[in-house]
């Protein structure tokens, strides 16, 4: 089966909303049920690609074709699948090296099973440990990677090298990141954690232009997916036979990295993502 996966870097902070919440954070992003990763639905992707081709391409013969007429008077809802945007690489902050990028071997190894000759497996971590490159710049004088208030014990690994170069290879140098400098792999429990504690949270206001004081009930919370956070999805045809649509899309998005707003808050210049497309056969 031909697809195609796609890295999205995230340049800006990313908002991809679950609904209100009877928490402290009034807009929470979008998580899985069983993992509570971020994530970004396939229909968004497919909304956000189908906005940027029919802006940018202007054909809208092959657009109806690959994303479904959008009279809703055809049952076709197109050619081309999208997949969920999986969270692959998060950003923490380090003690040492500014940040780090973490990642933990359930959310690695999903990439891995989507293209298993780009990327290598990655075996379990012990909690309370952290692996990192070699060549890391996110090692204390302890000897220990700190990443928020956490300790971990540090681990070198080539292996980690293995996955940056792999990461670099399909990014092409389109992400500007020493990833052998900030990547780290954490066990799949402590990621979680992370990933529920370390996203960004930032207060909303709305002011009165007569009193210039905020209005009543005008405080929200909104949570965001961190700038240089990197997730992954893929497209694929819907039926092998009938690839000619998503061959369509491969042409147009496969030239360097695109440039794509994903999310909302556009106009306060959230969800700015760059977006680098290989395919693979399998």
């Amino acid at each position: 089966m031909s697809k195609q996966i796609h890295l999205i870097h995230a340049i800006s902070p990313l908002h991809v909303g679950g609904g209100t919440s009877l928490g402290l954070v009034d807009q929470p992003i979008l998580r899985e049920k069983h993992t509570s990763f971020p994530y970004v639905p396939g229909s968004a992707l497919k909304g956000t690609f189908r906005s940027w081709w029919h802006l940018s391409v202007k054909d809208r013969i092959q657009e109806d074709k690959i994303f479904g007429p959008m009279d809703g008077i055809s049952d076709n809802a197109g050619e081309v699948i999208f997949g969920d945007a999986s969270l692959l690489l998060l950003p923490i902050r380090s003690f040492r090296g500014v940040y780090a990028l973490a990642t933990s071997p359930l959310a690695w190894n999903r990439l891995h099973r989507a293209a298993p000759h780009r990327f290598p497996s990655l075996i379990q971590v012990e909690s309370g440990k952290a692996q990192v490159s070699p060549n890391t710049k996110l090692i204390s004088p302890s000897g220990k990677v700190i990443l928020e208030e956490f300790d971990l014990i540090s681990e070198k690994k080539s292996e980690v090298d293995q996955m940056t170069q792999a990461l670099d290879k399909f990014l092409n140098n389109q992400v500007a990141i020493a990833l052998n400098e900030h990547l780290v792999v954490l066990e799949d429990e402590d990621f979680q954690f992370y990933a529920r504690q370390a996203c960004e949270v930032q207060a909303h206001v709305r002011i009165n232009s007569e009193t210039k004081t905020v209005e009543n009930g005008a405080l929200w919370y909104s949570e965001y997916l961190p700038a240089e956070s990197l997730l992954w999805t893929f497209t694929a045809p819907r039926i092998e036979e009938r690839g000619e649509p998503h061959q369509a899309l491969l042409a147009k998005v496969k030239v360097g990295a695109l440039a794509l707003q994903l999310g909302g808050d556009e106009t306060t210049g959230k969800g700015q993502c760059l977006i680098t497309t290989q395919e693979v056969n399998q």
